[in-house]
């Protein structure tokens, strides 16, 4: 059994987005986290597809994507997990076990991310 902890890591960095918007712009800062959901929701079909398809190398690249991805827009928790599914690539049956994790965490940074947009995002 994959015993996984995530709970402890913020969802996401909300004062590095807003100190992005700072330096670049609000219009450039709110574009980049306006795409990351679709992003994340491609990745995980991405990687719901490798499990099924029991292909370790199509999930580490899935994963390394949505890990990617989470980054750039500060998806601390979910690229945290993604990187613990991707260390498990090799064994499949262990990766399986973390998709429906990876699958609420994945719900609680979208949903993070419309909350920002919608009123923490306040740029400079």
């Amino acid at each position: 059994m994959v015993h996984f902890e995530t709970e402890h890591l913020p969802i996401g960095d909300l004062d590095y987005l807003n100190h992005l918007a700072t330096i670049s712009s609000l219009t450039a800062a709110r574009e980049l986290v306006a795409c990351a959901p679709g992003a994340v929701t491609k990745e995980i079909e991405a990687i719901k597809l490798a499990i099924s398809k029991n292909d370790p190398v199509l999930l580490k690249e899935a994963c390394h994507a949505l890990r990617g991805a989470c980054y750039s827009v500060q998806g601390r928790r979910l690229a945290h997990i993604t990187q613990q599914m991707e260390n498990l690539s090799t064994d499949i049956e262990d990766a399986r076990q973390l998709l429906q994790p990876l699958e609420k965490v994945s719900c609680e940074t979208i949903a993070w991310w419309h909350h920002i947009l919608e009123k923490d995002l306040i740029g400079g």
